[in-house]
């Protein structure tokens, strides 16, 4: 095995745990996503912005951005661990969200 296959399992084996969908980043999912965000209630949360609504505000956008993150597939492996590791964690922020609750 090469350094380059290790490096690409490696990328491969962080894309798919941070793919909790298993929703491949590809056009037509990306812009499903960025259609499907309600940005009238983004924009009406960020009117309001406060130390308690950040989560929300997190959440309505997040599954179009993930996806585009997701998709940033060409930039270098310690770069990439590290947007796979950011993303992973806001999915944990955004996944203890529960509309109409406070966090």
């Amino acid at each position: 095995m090469t350094a380059a296959q290790s490096a690409a399992e490696r990328k491969s084996s962080i894309l798919t745990k941070t793919n909790k969908t298993n929703e491949q980043p590809t056009f037509e999912n990306i812009n499903r996503h960025v259609e499907a965000a309600d940005l009238t209630a983004f924009h009406a949360l960020a009117a309001i912005a406060t130390p308690d609504n950040w989560l929300q505000r997190l959440a309505i956008p997040w599954p179009a951005v993930r996806l585009i993150l997701l998709g940033l597939g060409l930039i270098p492996g310690k770069w990439s661990t590290l947007l796979h590791a950011f993303i992973s964690t806001v999915d944990e922020a955004t996944a203890s969200f529960k509309a109409g609750k406070d966090v």
